[in-house]
């Protein structure tokens, strides 16, 4: 995977950003606030954001009406070109065709971004732990998509009849209960096997990483399922799910909204025992995190025998010395793209271009 040129233009405060990356690593330097994170976040947009963000205004400049944003990439020896236009309505195409749908567009374009922010996937809520999940799912599985937006129209159906209290309709109820347990079922089924898959090199990385002998462990934790499935859907799976849903109605009408489900699952992360989120220290989650970002990198190429571009946001200054090199070692073979504000780091790449960010704006050094 090669990205051959970038340009972007309205998405937050960029302003024609055009460049020409080197296969190899990619500086982006600049002062704080002048759109480095933003410029990685628009390369990040083409390989599979499922986030409701991806419609919302303020992703668009304030002084524009929308956004546009265009890549040009090598997927194998294929050239590829990917359009974003973001506005009153949102049209994205691949190779100048339209997509009808996002499960469509993605998939051909592969990226694994690393940010400060990405320490929440350990210590943050579970909704951030899933929506890491699910977007890591729909860049290999884009089929997922579909499946993850037909269950949110279903959840938000049933969670209207619950809050009707003992008004609703109980016929019209079991319908949803049949149509969310199959959905359900089929979105626990892609969780479950892409941890299972992505779980044993998490376990490996961290162990080279930490340097000290710790077991690093990764589960998902179902609300439906009390064990670990696999990945064929059959009626036993469904039947667990659906009397899941029917024995939960009372406390679900209490509630006013479903309680149980792919929309209240949780990832978690272990080290020798102990709960990562409440017991790990800082240096133990940080390397969680690279080991879990070089899993998912390493699963993309186990998959499509694609290496996929690996964009760094401020990261190298959030780690030491040792983690330092560990991560830019792993990631020689890749195309890299990195934020920084000082060029003082030395990185040992056969090919270097630095690009500077001022205002919005991008142009090689």
């Amino acid at each position: 995977m090669k990205l051959i040129s970038c340009n972007f233009d309205g998405y937050k405060n960029l302003k024609n950003c055009n460049i020409e990356p080197v296969n190899g690593l990619n500086l982006i330097y600049g002062k704080n606030a002048q759109g480095k994170t933003n410029f990685l976040e628009a390369i990040s947009l083409f390989s599979g954001k499922i986030s409701k963000e991806i419609g919302k205004a303020s992703l668009i400049n304030i002084n524009e009406k929308f956004a546009k944003l265009k890549i040009k990439f090598l997927n194998g020896e294929e050239l590829n070109e990917s359009k974003i236009f973001l506005g009153e309505k949102n049209k994205f195409s691949l190779n100048k065709v339209a997509c009808r749908n996002l499960n469509e567009f993605f998939g051909s374009f592969y990226s694994v971004f690393f940010s400060p922010t990405s320490m929440q996937i350990v210590k943050g809520a579970p909704s951030v732990k899933r929506k890491f999940i699910n977007t890591a799912i729909s860049q290999i599985k884009p089929d997922f998509l579909k499946y993850f937006r037909q269950y949110e129209r279903v959840l938000n159906q049933r969670n209207k009849i619950l809050k009707l209290k003992s008004s609703f309709d109980l016929n019209l109820l079991e319908v949803y209960n049949i149509q969310l347990a199959k959905l359900g079922t089929i979105i626990s089924i892609y969780r479950f096997d892409y941890i299972s898959k992505i779980a044993e090199l998490v376990s490996k990385n961290y162990k080279k990483i930490s340097n000290n002998g710790e077991n690093l462990k990764i589960f998902y934790k179902s609300t439906i399922f009390k064990e670990s499935i696999n990945s064929t859907y059959d009626n036993d799976k469904f039947r667990i799910y659906l009397n899941k849903l029917e024995s939960s109605i009372k406390m679900d009408q209490k509630l006013g909204f479903t309680n149980f489900g792919p929309h209240k699952d949780d990832l978690v992360f272990e080290v020798d025992g102990l709960n990562l989120k409440n017991f790990g220290s800082q240096g133990q989650k940080k390397t969680s995190i690279i080991a879990l970002k070089l899993a998912q990198a390493e699963i993309i190429f186990l998959i499509s025998k694609r290496r996929p571009i690996i964009l760094l946001d401020e990261v190298l200054s959030e780690l030491d010395e040792f983690r330092q090199e560990y991560l830019i070692n792993s990631l020689r073979n890749n195309q890299v793209f990195i934020s920084c504000c000082s060029l003082t780091n030395k990185f040992n790449f056969k090919k270097n271009k630095i690009f500077i960010m001022n205002s919005g704006s991008i142009a090689s050094n």
